[in-house]
């Protein structure tokens, strides 16, 4: 394989802004998700039951995708993987605010998590390949932004609903408008080639 060329470090810092900001919005996904889920649940007049099912649905997937995807990672390169999965959670934060009910709310959610899900976990994996020698500053910087995210996003909301009153789908709209916005310069960036792929 030959070494990157001087393109691929001069686009390495674009990347890892962009992945980060990307993962930014997973976290305020994230923490909005617990502030707005007794809201939606409220809404549709679910119980108990019905709110813990909605909270299940998102965790389903994030724990089942990623290793099931982690082989055709390896296959087709991360870039393959990640972006239609990043799609996939725009998807499903554009469902959750369109959603009539907690049917359709909770196969949003389903989408949701399986975006965030493999999109978090490559996203993490991509950053060692940027830069190996400083693996573990730029795996820091794409968790410290996804925490960032997950502790913003519920002041965000919060403040939100002070000024403007109670709108749980506000939550959905500003996550997926963002990350729909950040993948399109992520379609465009060069990834880093391994020899897997």
């Amino acid at each position: 394989m030959e070494p990157p060329g001087l393109g691929f470090f001069m686009g390495k810092k674009r990347l890892v802004i962009l992945v980060a900001a990307t993962m930014f919005f997973l976290g305020f996904e994230m923490g909005g998700y617990q502030m707005v889920v007794a809201d939606v649940s409220k809404e549709f007049g679910t119980n108990l039951t019905g709110l813990g099912l909605m909270v299940a649905a998102q965790y389903v997937s994030l724990i089942l995708l990623p290793a099931v995807f982690g082989a055709v990672s390896d296959r087709v390169g991360r870039k393959r993987v990640m972006l239609p999965f990043g799609i996939l959670f725009v998807a499903g934060c554009a469902a959750a605010a369109a959603s009539g009910g907690v049917g359709w709310f909770a196969a949003a959610t389903v989408l949701i998590g399986a975006g965030f899900s493999v999109f978090e976990v490559f996203a993490t994996a991509l950053m060692p390949d940027l830069c190996p020698e400083e693996r573990a500053r730029y795996i820091n910087i794409c968790q410290g932004s996804l925490s960032f995210g997950a502790v913003l996003g519920p002041l965000v909301i919060l403040g939100y609903e002070y000024l403007f009153g109670p709108s749980w789908r506000v939550m959905y709209l500003i996550c997926g408008a963002a990350f729909a916005i950040l993948l399109v310069p992520l379609w465009r960036s060069v990834f880093p080639v391994l020899s897997a792929e």
